[in-house]
């Protein structure tokens, strides 16, 4: 008899996903000072697949064909036929839609799901028609929903069977010689990781990812707060969304945000008769702030405010004449942009 040693390290593997998710939208934007905040629309597909050949021979004897995904998602099928030479679509027998992944179970075996949950014991089924019988561990009162899924997993459709475990498509009779078997697809996202968030300072110029939101299907996060925008000018921005197979989805439309300007800094003030001149730092230096056009000077009477807005400037320099002798005034100053 052989000798046979112990088992070996367990290791484990899935295989790769290829779909991507789809693009990202809905993206939106709210400013405040020193910060952007976005929001966008989770994702909850993977993006279309739309006129994929399937794999195969078509040479008016051939009847099957195989998807370049399976096992086939949960999602929305098309399958129809396309003529090559007269470039024409073939009329589909219609939509059908995947409500439940295909697994490689073993043959003869059945997947039992009860309230959404698996079970891998507590019952037995007698034949093919479904017929569970619960254990005593379910009573009459309890409210159960049963959901199983043979493990040949097939769909019929009207003129082919499609086999959602290996993706084969098995046509009842064979296409005619140069009628291409085509499917779209749009399939329900599985996975996510991340949502991706990038920014550029032109339209349609170079992308620079800013961030990344951890996100998951069943728990989307779908805000991101961008605190190293600079002030005062206009930035672009696109987000993607990422899978646990780091496949990422197509970037959103790009979405313009205009930054609030720098709040002016190095306020002064000396005094002369009748007349306070004020001065502050030129927030425009070294080209920060390109949309900053003007500044507006603020005064009140008490600390803190109110504050009465006085006059509109268009440099770093201010000279206040409505004044009184031996009267204290508080002076405050904002930054302006060109929206304003």
């Amino acid at each position: 008899m052989p000798l046979e040693s112990n088992y070996s390290v367990e290791i484990y593997n899935t295989p790769l996903d290829t779909l991507t998710p789809a693009q990202v939208s809905g993206l939106a934007a709210s400013v405040s000072q020193g910060k952007v905040t976005l929001t966008w629309s989770p994702v909850v597909d993977n993006v279309p697949v739309v006129g994929e050949t399937l794999q195969g021979t078509v040479d008016g004897t051939n009847k099957n064909f195989v998807t370049s995904y399976k096992p086939i998602r949960p999602g929305t099928y098309i399958v129809y036929l396309y003529h090559q030479v007269t470039n024409e679509t073939l009329t589909a027998d219609g939509t059908f839609t995947v409500y439940t992944a295909a697994h490689p179970f073993k043959d003869g075996s059945v997947q039992v799901f009860i309230n959404g949950t698996e079970q891998t014991s507590g019952f037995t089924i007698d034949n093919a028609n479904g017929k569970i019988i619960f254990s005593p561990a379910l009573t009459s009162s309890d409210v159960v929903v049963v959901n199983y899924i043979w493990v040949d997993q097939k769909t019929e459709v009207t003129d082919y069977t499609i086999d959602l475990s290996t993706g084969t498509i098995t046509f009842v009779n064979a296409p005619v010689l140069g009628d291409t078997p085509v499917i779209d697809y749009t399939a329900e996202l599985t996975d996510l990781a991340f949502y991706y968030i990038y920014r550029a300072s032109t339209s349609g110029g170079t992308l620079t990812k800013v961030g990344e939101v951890a996100s998951t299907v069943t728990s989307q996060v779908t805000t991101f707060d961008d605190t190293t925008v600079p002030d005062g000018a206009t930035v672009y921005y696109k987000v993607s969304a990422v899978d646990d197979d780091t496949n990422e989805g197509p970037k959103s439309a790009e979405l313009s945000v205009k930054t609030v300007p720098s709040i002016p800094t190095g306020l002064k003030a000396t005094r002369g008769d009748r007349l306070v001149n004020l001065t502050w730092n030129d927030m425009k230096a070294a080209g920060a702030n390109p949309n900053l056009t003007n500044y507006k000077v603020y005064r009140a009477t008490t600390s803190g405010g109110p504050y009465t807005e006085i006059a509109t400037v268009i440099s770093n320099y201010y000279q206040d004449t409505n004044v009184v002798n031996n009267t204290t005034y508080y002076y405050v100053v904002t930054s302006v942009d060109a929206n304003a």
